[in-house]
Order: structure tokens, then sequence, then C-alpha cells
């Protein structure tokens, strides 16, 4: 296991406790960018990286689904480790 998922989880829903049950176009967040799915999963990404990274574990991809069959992935090719 890289990390405990207790933080993990801790951390997700740190960063979508604002937006949920929200108009997710009337948030700060949302002020400068359509809330797509793409977009949603860039700032996630974003902002578990800045938390969660260091030098043992990292944030590989955040995914968000709008339903069972659209989702959109986020990752930053230039951070992939191996």
């Amino acid at each position: 296991m890289a990390m405990d998922f207790r933080d993990l989880k801790a951390a997700a829903k740190e960063l979508v406790a604002p937006w949920d049950h929200q108009d997710l176009n009337a948030l700060p967040d949302f002020k400068e960018m359509n809330p797509s799915a793409e977009a949603i999963a860039k700032l996630a990404y974003d902002r578990l990286s800045r938390r969660l990274d260091n030098a043992q574990t990292w944030v590989e991809r955040v995914t968000v689904w709008e339903n069972d069959r659209c989702w959109a992935s986020y990752f930053d090719p230039e951070k992939r480790r191996a």
C-alpha cells in the first residue's frame, strides 16, 4: 500500500466538500471555468497533488465520473514516475 487509505479519503472528502450538492457554476472555484468533468479532474488533481505528493507517494491520475459511461481523467505526463 502506498499510503494510508484514511489519509487519501480525508483529502478527497475535504476537496469535494465545498462542491457537494452545490451549483458548481455559482462557486468561486468555477468562476473562470466551466465545471466540466475535465476541468474538475484537473482541479482535483492539482489540489490533491499539492496536498499528498512527497518523495514516496504521489497522485498519478484523477478520474471524475459523470455517470456509468461518461468520465474524464487528468494526469501530468511530465510528472509520471516509473
